[in-house]
């Protein structure tokens, strides 16, 4: 745009002296001439000057439209100026991300190995700390091997999480054997810390409730909250709570006749306010893709159950509420030292959510309870496996 106002301004000059040398030096020259040649001269110029000043506005808008997208851009611009050396280093910029992620993926994959060979001889140690006759240095021992296998396990998962090809295998999945098996891997420190457990409908031994998820996915996102109600734990008696619901009824059983589930701050029994925390299938809250508080109204559909799991410690705080899925957060935790926390536990529970399309939630009163959600696709029990 600014090489066309020069060259306006150029035409401009040259005609301004075209008409001095005629009005100064050419005497007889008809000075009606010179005006309608200058005016015809100067209404092209500011044709040209309007015509590249619109095309130019269309041009800023078009871009400024292109911005907002997450695609490469400069491709669908045609040709501008600089375009062969825009072009140059995108390509070199690409060549070196490329070559990041190859390392990234050599490092997940040399991490991944790292762990399963050492899950060997982490067997080998608990098998023989069985052995150990002093009982206060065996059940030490067995404490701290046992956060080696479990971190281990959690490492080995986050690895296979990041990886580009996710391995999914959905399928028909029995919900209590998830449940029993998440159960099962935190079995030690529930029993260390004298949790009860209250398996409620739809999660017994005995139920037949199917759902549509991979299995393994599953229970790593159920060991992630059962560690972090182990984690919190500050009461005499504490105990985990596991159950389901219909998605086609809110929280007091009553069915909305919208068929939605209201997602709003629910006044509990005890006349405290729940705060909510909702993350959707795509794992985003909000257009800025950080999870965190969502009010508002979900909309479900009947073959979805939810299976709930709440504890009853610490709770969560409301500034920390919107906060707890996002990388790395560990709010009040990091400010107390009272526990050591990564922040990394419910974000790659909510990655693995998303990876599943699945929503993930929380509702909690600080002090009080923490109530952790995961709905899920059901199917009908006559389903052949």
């Amino acid at each position: 745009m600014k090489q066309h106002i020069t060259r306006a301004v150029a035409a401009t000059l040259i005609c301004a002296a075209y008409s001095l040398y005629f009005i100064y030096l050419v005497k007889s020259a008809d000075l009606k001439y010179l005006i309608y040649i200058d005016f015809l001269i100067m209404l092209c110029v500011a044709a040209d000057l309007a015509y590249h000043a619109l095309k130019y506005l269309k041009r800023k808008s078009e871009i400024k439209s292109l911005l907002q997208t997450d695609d490469i851009i400069f491709t669908e611009l045609g040709e501008f100026e600089n375009g062969d050396i825009t072009e140059h280093d995108v390509f070199v910029l690409q060549r070196r991300l490329q070559c990041q992620y190859d390392d990234s993926l050599e490092l997940q994959d040399y991490v991944a190995k790292w762990c399963h060979e050492l899950k060997l001889p982490l067997s080998a140690s608990l098998i023989m700390n069985e052995k150990q006759k002093d009982t206060q240095l065996r059940a030490s021992m067995r404490e701290q091997l046992e956060r080696m296998k479990r971190q281990t396990d959690m490492l080995l998962q986050g690895c296979r999480l990041q990886s580009p090809i996710l391995d999914l295998d959905i399928k028909v999945t029995r919900l209590s054997e998830c449940i029993k098996t998440s159960i099962k891997n935190n079995q030690f420190f529930l029993i260390q810390k004298n949790f009860t457990i209250d398996v409620g409908a739809g999660v017994k031994s005995d139920d037949d409730t199917l759902v549509y998820t991979d299995a393994g996915w599953l229970v790593y996102i159920l060991d992630q909250f059962i560690s972090n109600a182990v984690k919190y734990s500050d009461k005499p008696e504490p105990y985990i709570k596991i159950w389901t619901e219909n998605a086609d009824k809110n929280s007091s059983g009553e069915t909305n006749s919208n068929g939605v589930m209201s997602s709003n701050d629910v006044t509990s029994s005890n006349g405290m306010t729940r705060n909510n925390s909702v993350i959707n299938s795509d794992g985003e809250t909000g257009s800025n893709g950080v999870t965190g508080s969502k009010r508002g109204k979900i909309n479900i559909n009947s073959r979805e159950i939810t299976l709930y799991i709440e504890d009853n410690g610490e709770g969560i705080s409301d500034s920390d509420m919107r906060h707890i899925f996002e990388k790395g957060y560990t709010g009040a935790n990091r400010r107390n030292a009272k526990y050591k926390s990564t922040g990394m536990g419910l974000y790659m529970a909510a990655k693995t959510a998303n990876a599943l399309d699945s929503e993930i939630g929380v509702e909690s009163v600080k002090g009080e309870y923490a109530r952790f959600s995961v709905k899920l696709e059901k199917c009908s029990a006559d389903v052949i496996h």
